[in-house]
């Protein structure tokens, strides 16, 4: 865009300003269907007699993909419902092998599980959690590489009415930005084998 030099840092209230806005542009990429979300698998053990599993707090867990119980000759599934369902069971202190499992959002991502088990388990979750974003200037966001372009030419397209870039420029920014945008959100494949989910929960 010309504001700066080539290799000349960019500090203070402007690098601020800059983060800030490519959060806000991450963000809002959600009106347009880029939930920019990622699996991960947590490995979890519970406690006799305990219906409640704790769950990382940061980055919160938004949704359960699948879960497994592992016992001591398999692992086996368990049947995922939702936390209206869970407290619909009219007797949630029932104990036995555990068969579903829901996940509580509310109280800082706990699961419960049911029947209650007897003795201490195994839980293998795959779990739906936000990638990390631009927070401050000092963090990395979390963003598959293939949105690099998409996020460079993105963010100097919304940063050029500040820069008052020549329209002739702002103009090839803003074509390069769509274009680069299109192509990213394009090659997003289905959530069965990558990280990023697309769809809403």
């Amino acid at each position: 865009m010309g504001a700066y030099g080539f290799g000349e840092p960019v500090e203070g209230e402007e690098m601020a300003y800059a983060v800030e806005t490519l959060n806000k542009m991450v963000k809002e990429w959600a009106t347009l269907d880029i939930f920019l979300w990622q699996l991960n698998t947590l490995t979890i053990s519970s406690t006799a007699d305990i219906a409640t599993l704790p769950l990382q707090s940061s980055p919160p867990i938004l949704s359960l993909d699948a879960a497994r119980i592992i016992t001591s000759v398999a692992e086996e599934p368990l049947e995922i419902i939702s936390w209206r369902e869970y407290e619909a069971l009219p007797e949630k202190t029932t104990k036995g092998d555990s068969r579903v499992i829901s996940l509580n959002r509310a109280l800082t991502g706990q699961v419960h599980i049911y029947p209650v088990p007897t003795v201490a388990r195994v839980f293998k979750l795959r779990v739906v959690a936000p990638m990390k974003d631009w927070d401050t200037t000092t963090e990395t966001g979390e963003m598959p590489s293939h949105w690099a372009l998409a996020l460079e030419y993105g963010l100097a397209n919304i940063l050029s009415d500040l820069y008052k870039t020549p329209v002739t420029e702002r103009a090839l920014i803003g074509q390069k930005a769509d274009y680069y945008f299109m192509r990213a959100k394009g090659s997003n494949r289905l959530r069965g084998d990558r990280t990023v989910v697309r769809g809403a929960y």
